[in-house]
């Protein structure tokens, strides 16, 4: 399996715009930045991510050989791997869910947010994950964090999680380039929420 690289760093405006820049200048897949403070995260459709220090934003460069009509797969796979590492980190998988097609609620409350940019011959993973604190106001639904299942982390082990969220998004991210979503289907499924609701 290849490797990734992870760079640590304090600030900046947003992970996912530092990746888009090294991946404009030839970066290798693998690359990725884990940042302990964003001044201008964001979401889906240029929706603004609060950023607060003690939390995870975190990106990385993939360069799928798939057809690119596929590669928005990737926050389905991407979500399921943020799932995998909060459970070997000890959240309870029953109260994890998926929010189709970027979101993963913990008790129904989101903890973290996927966004994925196709760029040129690359696309971009971003991660944000709520690990200390959580904003108090959603436009959609509440927030939550993770210091109410384990203690409170320092910046290294924002690192240690950064690293194991890694890990499992690069061994799906190679299952799925060989087999697309079909061994991820079941397990998607059963951790989707709102299932058969409108």
């Amino acid at each position: 399996m290849k490797n990734y690289f992870l760079n640590v760093i304090q600030t900046c405006e947003s992970t996912n715009d530092e990746i888009i820049k090294l991946g404009k200048e030839g970066a290798e897949e693998g690359i990725s930045i884990l940042s302990f403070n964003q001044t201008n995260g964001r979401g889906r459709k240029n929706k603004s991510w609060i950023s607060t220090e003690g939390n995870i934003f975190l990106s990385t460069l993939l360069k799928p050989k798939v057809n690119k009509k596929l590669w928005s797969q990737m926050s389905l796979i991407s979500a399921l791997s943020v799932i995998e590492s909060l459970i070997d980190i000890g959240i309870n998988e029953k109260d994890l869910k998926i929010k189709w097609p970027n979101d993963i609620l913990l008790n129904f409350k989101k903890v973290s947010g996927i966004l994925i940019e196709s760029i040129d011959n690359f696309l971009v993973v971003g991660i944000g994950l709520n690990v200390n604190s959580h904003p108090k106001k959603h436009t959609d639904y509440e927030t939550i964090d993770l210091s109410s299942k384990i203690k409170s982390l320092s910046n290294s082990g924002l690192e240690e999680i950064a690293n194991l969220i890694l890990k499992n998004v690069y061994f799906n991210y190679y299952k799925w380039e060989q087999y697309l979503l079909e061994p991820f289907f079941k397990r998607i499924n059963n951790n989707l929420a709102f299932k058969n609701k409108s």
